[in-house]
C-alpha cells in the first residue's frame, strides 16, 4: 500500500513537471510571436517616419 501511494506521488510529481515543462515552452513561444510583432510594427513606424519628409508632410 505504501508503495502505490508513493508511486502515485511521484506519477503526480513528473506530471507536474511534465505541465510545467509545457507551460514554459508554450510561454517562450508565445515571446517568440510577441517579439515579431513588436519588430514589425516598429519597422512599420520607422518606415513611416522615414517616408514622411519626403512626402512633405510635417510631422
Amino acid at each position: 500500500m505504501a508503495q502505490q501511494e508513493s508511486t502515485n506521488s511521484l506519477n503526480q510529481l513528473f506530471k507536474s513537471i511534465n505541465a510545467w515543462i509545457n507551460l514554459s515552452k508554450a510561454s517562450f513561444d508565445y515571446q517568440l510571436v510577441l517579439a515579431d510583432i513588436w519588430v514589425k510594427a516598429f519597422a512599420q513606424v520607422i518606415q513611416e517616419l522615414i517616408s514622411e519628409p519626403i512626402k512633405g508632410e510635417k510631422l
